[in-house]
């Protein structure tokens, strides 16, 4: 009998027009550009490598011969590991277990890594160093092992610093930073690729 008020049937914004407006999206960009940029993205993701950590980081973050309890627990460390197969982090833990360089004078050494000079020490030395990864990068901390040069005068040139190298030899005992430490007597410094995981755990 009474049909809704007058001002409630003519109020502005409650026709068909204003619901639609009310569904509209703003959009800087053309749907299909939109889809483009995403879809873009997406495989750039996909297909981009970060760039691993170098020596760099490695000085700024301190390099370590030792691994703390709050860093990584020894957990691949196996004693009957034949020296040869042992990698630098395998050596590490293996030297914080007993930490007297003598007891491991002589035996075979094959380790892979990058090439770090640290500063202060003398010609005729380089690092080979790894990033061990115990949680992400952000908590990625390096460790190496000295190498004795053969031509401490163009070993910069030969064995550039950031570049991949195995070296296979003996280690020995030497010197450095006023304490007794291993280090690697190579016979053979070999230059290789950057691994696909630069990164130990």
């Amino acid at each position: 009998m009474f049909g809704p008020p007058l001002a409630t049937r003519n109020a502005p914004g409650s026709g068909p027009s204003s619901i639609q407006r009310d569904q509209d999206h703003i959009t800087l960009l053309p749907p299909n550009i939109s889809s483009a940029l995403l879809l873009a993205v997406a495989v750039f993701g996909l297909i981009y490598t970060p760039r691993a950590f170098a020596s760099q980081t490695a000085i700024q973050r301190g390099i370590s011969d030792t691994l703390t309890l709050t860093r990584s627990q020894p957990q691949r460390f196996m004693q009957a590991t034949a020296p040869e197969e042992r990698t630098i982090i395998d050596w590490i833990r293996l030297i914080n277990v007993y930490p007297e360089p003598d007891a491991y004078a002589g035996e075979a050494v094959d380790v892979k890594g990058f090439v770090i000079y640290p500063e202060g020490w003398p010609q005729g030395y380089l690092m080979v160093s790894r990033f061990v990864l115990t949680c992400c990068a952000a908590d990625a901390y390096p460790v190496g092992i000295p190498v004795i040069l053969p031509d401490a005068v163009s070993a910069p040139k030969q064995y550039p610093v950031d570049s991949w190298l195995e070296i296979n030899g003996q280690i020995t005992t030497k010197t450095l930073d006023g304490r007794r430490q291993v280090a690697i007597a190579p016979t053979t410094i070999t230059p290789v690729e950057e691994p696909r995981n630069p990164y130990e755990y």
